[in-house]
């Protein structure tokens, strides 16, 4: 018999805002053991009510039901619980790290120094327990606000760079290096007015100056601390450089920029095109791929880059998105020459963005 995590009913309100549940129909016969009611299900020959909406479905509430003759069953269809399987537990864990990390980022903005100890624990943390790759892309996936946006962010950099280390097979105690520089690659900005960075229009001249040097001040507070790797130095310093030499702050060139600049240089710009920020909506991961792979392969490590979108590709599969149309369906194939423009089953129809150009996706589920 399915049951609720000890953990579902205190982290449900959470997990309901979070993970921005939706509807999604279904017969009988595709009901599970733990499916949410969205909408009340009625018998269509006496109107009686049979499962009350925020019902959870069990064996026995499913073979009850099968004996009558109900109208459609909608169910919660959640994305992060159903394909990343990312529990309340996780949650919760992945909560507290940004709090940690928000709380030491907020420091260094009074002029405190980094706390390399917090950030251990963190480091501790992740890797005992967030350290799985379908966990991190469901807290990366994560609804996020706009208030939380940088060290939100700043966590999940360090996550996808660690993702993207572990493609590239690089050992444990690179890994462990990467995260750290990935979660302090923007800690510089909290020394800049908050007014600057959460500016809804464009940036002035000397605005966009100041948010420049965000590389070196971050790089600032930990080039004297010994726990910190020289590679993880570099990838704080060198995550805005890119290999058309268009970057700054020292305009480097293909692998003139070390390698943990070139991975979270990626992971820093995926992050930032999926999450809501100031003045910018937040796209869908297929806008993303796409435009990374059109506008990005000249300017970011196109070998790494390749990687990083074939493989997160693959965590796509499975998850409800909405299409132009306003229809709801399933991702259930991902093209390999083209991965931002997948089959999307509808219903008991298919739909193959590759060949229907007057179809995109709009959200994800």
């Amino acid at each position: 018999m399915y049951k609720l995590s000890r953990y579902r009913e205190k982290y449900n309100i959470l997990i309901r805002g979070k993970l921005n549940m939706r509807e999604q129909k279904i017969t009988i016969q595709e009901c599970n053991p733990g499916d949410i009611i969205a909408k009340d299900v009625i018998d269509i020959r006496s109107g009686v009510v049979l499962c009350n909406q925020g019902h959870v479905l069990t064996e026995e509430s499913i073979a009850w039901l099968k004996k009558f003759l109900c109208s459609d069953i909608y169910i919660e269809s959640n994305t992060w619980d159903k394909v990343w399987n990312i529990s309340p537990e996780t949650v919760e864990t992945y909560e507290t790290d940004k709090k940690k990390l928000e709380k030491t980022l907020v420091a260094v903005g009074s002029g405190r120094p980094i706390d390399k100890e917090v950030i251990n624990e963190i480091n501790e943390t992740f890797f005992e327990k967030l350290n799985d790759n379908s966990v991190i892309m469901g807290c990366v996936n994560l609804v996020k606000t706009l208030d939380e946006y940088t060290y939100t962010h700043s966590l999940n950099v360090g996550m996808l760079s660690v993702l993207i280390g572990k493609w590239l097979d690089l050992e444990q105690n690179q890994l462990d290096d990467l995260f750290i520089a990935g979660m302090l690659h923007d800690a510089g900005k909290y020394k800049i007015d908050p007014r600057i960075i959460n500016k809804k229009g464009k940036l002035d001249d000397r605005e966009f100056a100041i948010v420049r040097k965000h590389a070196i001040e971050s790089y600032n507070l930990v080039k004297d601390n010994p726990e910190i790797s020289y590679a993880a130095k570099e990838g704080i310093l060198s995550h805005h450089e890119r290999v058309d030499g268009s970057g700054y702050p020292r305009e480097l060139k293909g692998e003139e920029i070390h390698l943990f600049g070139r991975i979270i240089a990626i992971a820093d710009t995926y992050d930032a095109m999926i999450s809501e920020r100031s003045y910018k909506k937040r796209q869908t991961p297929f806008e993303v791929m796409e435009k990374m792979m059109s506008e990005g392969i000249d300017k970011l490590d196109a070998k790494i880059l390749l990687i990083f979108l074939k493989n997160i590709a693959n965590y796509y599969i499975g998850v409800h998105v909405t299409l132009s149309t306003g229809q709801i369906g399933e991702v259930v194939f991902m093209h390999p020459h083209c991965i931002y423009r997948p089959i999307v089953k509808v219903d008991d129809t298919y739909y193959d963005l590759d060949t229907r150009n007057d179809l995109k996706i709009v959200d994800m589920i």
